[in-house]
């Protein structure tokens, strides 16, 4: 990559078992749907590394003031996603960071478990 070529992180990306109830979730939280598609065939097979056929909603979410990176759900319909979130501490763990004030009375997880960490970091 030539130097200065990177721009950043454009968006992170999280499996989900609902798409609706993590949208609404998010919404909750200020973003707001994007867009939303149905992936299939051999190109999203090569994606995720698998031989076998694979469907996936992919959900994009705008977060609160519209700058990327953007927030990006993954609802597998074939084949099924793990469904147990990863412990705490173990390297699998997903804790998304979300810029904002600080709320006492967020939630720490969202409905499939991953953990938000609110108002640590600002917008520049």
């Amino acid at each position: 990559m030539p130097d200065g070529a990177f721009l950043g992180i454009d968006h992170s990306a999280i499996t989900v078992a609902d798409a609706d109830r993590s949208i609404a979730f998010y919404a909750a939280l200020g973003f707001r749907l994007h867009g939303r598609q149905q992936n299939r065939g051999v190109e999203q097979q090569r994606l995720d590394g698998l031989a076998v056929p694979v469907r996936v909603e992919v959900v994009s979410l705008v977060p609160p003031g519209g700058a990327p990176p953007h927030l990006e759900l993954l609802c597998y319909r074939s084949p099924a996603a793990t469904r147990a979130p990863a412990p705490d501490g173990s390297r699998f763990a997903t804790v998304l960071c979300l810029s904002g004030e600080a709320d006492a009375a967020a939630p720490v997880a969202d409905p499939d478990g991953h953990r938000l960490l609110r108002g640590a970091f600002t917008q520049a």
